[in-house]
């Protein structure tokens, strides 16, 4: 799939863009979790898709990189700081006026998927459909605000050490789900060092501003397009899962568990859920450009 990376202008400074696909298909919009950038939050998901699935054949994908976090040598632009959620949701929008795109798809995880739920919310016309993974849509909890503000004074004077390496594993992965998948396992090993080529103070400055969110629950009424809830038994953010699919329109959404890191942990079977999900969009008329390539 033939990619581009694209910085645009913004409000508040360049974001990167990657695009992946041609762009005359229906334009998915991606945005990944602090500790992440495009590359290790959706990479897998989409090799595991393959060339012939339903998200390969029939979306442009137009990936977005927190400021600073799409390359190890980046940094984040001086206009963005300090950095809010509020700031990105109004780059995001930016973005989209930038190349033009409508009926979109959003596909966010984390705190990703917070800043794509405030955008559907504010702009009810533009989504056609959200997946989000294990969303955040509420305050941060004392135990994630106060490890959180612990992991940024860590990054911003010593960057990767292995505390820090250890509050990511716990905060994508949970404790529960280390032991299954064991200490070592390739998962979380790949996950230690894709982390390192991450600028530290890009990820400092994300995960500040993700601390520092307000709740966007009594938005979420006003989302007109359909919604895939994907969660994990160990969630860092079920209960916002759950909150965000009871405010939601009842018949608007669908609620699965997945997996704490369900992109990376079992792709596969995140890429059924999916298919499935696009499938419903498109019998109900939900407009997919024109229309699912199934098959051949």
């Amino acid at each position: 799939m033939p990619s581009d990376a694209e910085s645009v202008d913004t409000r508040w400074g360049p974001l990167t863009v990657t695009v992946c696909g041609e762009r005359g298909r229906t334009p998915c919009l991606t945005l990944h979790d602090v500790g992440l950038n495009h590359r290790s939050c959706f990479q897998s998901l989409l090799l595991a898709a393959g060339p012939k699935s339903l998200l390969s054949k029939n979306f442009c994908f137009y990936h977005v990189d927190a400021p600073g976090c799409q390359a190890a040598e980046a940094e984040t632009p001086a206009s963005f700081l300090p950095l809010t959620l509020g700031k990105l949701v109004q780059a995001l929008a930016d973005v989209v006026r930038h190349f033009k795109l409508r009926e979109v798809l959003g596909m966010g995880v984390g705190v990703g998927a917070y800043l794509l739920t405030q955008l559907a919310a504010e702009n009810p016309s533009l989504f056609c459909g959200l997946i989000l993974v294990s969303p955040c849509c509420q305050r941060p909890g004392w135990w994630e605000w106060a490890w959180g503000q612990v992991a940024c004074r860590q990054l911003s004077y010593q960057g990767w050490g292995p505390s820090v390496k250890k509050y990511f594993v716990q905060r994508l992965f949970g404790e529960l789900m280390q032991q299954a998948l064991g200490g070592e396992s390739d998962l979380l090993q790949a996950f230690r060092r894709e982390c390192e080529q991450l600028p530290p103070l890009a990820v400092c400055h994300y995960l500040r501003a993700a601390l520092t969110r307000p709740s966007i629950s009594h938005l979420v009424p006003s989302i007109r397009c359909r919604l895939l809830l994907l969660f994990g038994g160990e969630a860092l953010h079920k209960e916002d899962c759950v909150e965000l699919a009871t405010r939601a329109s009842k018949d608007r959404f669908a609620l699965l568990e997945a997996g704490v890191f369900a992109n990376e942990e079992r792709p596969q079977e995140l890429v059924g859920m999916i298919e499935s999900f696009l499938v419903a969009l498109q019998l109900e008329g939900y407009g997919l450009g024109p229309g699912l390539v199934v098959g051949e």
